[in-house]
């Protein structure tokens, strides 16, 4: 009996007056847990279309307003129309995906989940871009196309820092050579020169224009 009380004693001494006043208070304390922390866009672009391309350079007002905040939710635009875009989404987890319809130039922008969503592939040429991942997102292919090449190519802004990847499937020379143009020309200019490093000093909050492979203002 007195070798229990010795170590009993011991104990409490060891872990000292905190754990002294949670046996004597144990209401006073709650089971922690660790913090999770997101980073958030909340902000609004007005984006057209331009004969398939994505432009914020847009004059005129915008034909419809929409909110994506949830993955998995999708809005086309057709050619020629301008559309205000408000964006509710914790950056860490959603990213934008951006799909041109090569036979009637209609993008669609969809809310994917960053790290494990697939790409779906329907149609030879066919070019998706993923924004803000930092790994080659995994592919899905229709089981009725014939067999092409699945091309990957990152995607780099003006100062040749990567910020994504372009999904195709099918190569340059084997007829998707205007769907590979713009990609695939960077690709060469920012690898032959070099990349620019930033500084790690300049960290900025998460912008909209990014999601669309566009610099912050």
């Amino acid at each position: 009996m007195k070798k229990i009380l010795i170590i009993a004693l011991s104990v409490l001494t060891l872990s000292g007056c905190k754990f002294i006043d949670f046996v004597l208070h144990p209401d006073q304390y709650q089971k922690s847990s660790r913090v999770r922390v997101t980073e958030y866009v909340y902000d609004t672009i007005k984006v057209a279309n331009k004969d398939g391309n994505v432009t914020t350079a847009v004059a005129g007002l915008p034909n419809k307003k929409v909110v994506l905040s949830e993955i998995g939710q999708s809005f086309t635009i057709k050619k020629g129309e301008i559309v205000e875009f408000v964006f509710n989404i914790d950056v860490t987890d959603a990213t934008l995906e951006i799909t041109t319809d090569l036979e009637t130039n209609d993008i669609t922008f969809k809310l994917v989940q960053k790290d494990t969503a697939k790409v779906y592939l329907t149609s030879k040429c066919q070019t998706v871009k993923r924004y803000q991942v930092g790994t080659v997102p995994a592919v899905e292919v229709s089981p009725n196309l014939k067999p092409e090449q699945i091309i990957s190519t990152p995607l780099f802004d003006n100062n040749c820092q990567m910020i994504g990847y372009e999904i195709r499937y099918g190569s340059e020379e084997r007829g998707c050579k205007k769907e590979a143009g713009e990609a695939l020309k960077r690709f060469v200019e920012c690898t032959k020169y070099g990349l620019r490093p930033t500084n790690p000093q300049q960290k900025k909050r998460p912008c909209v224009n990014e999601l669309l492979g566009l610099p912050c203002k």
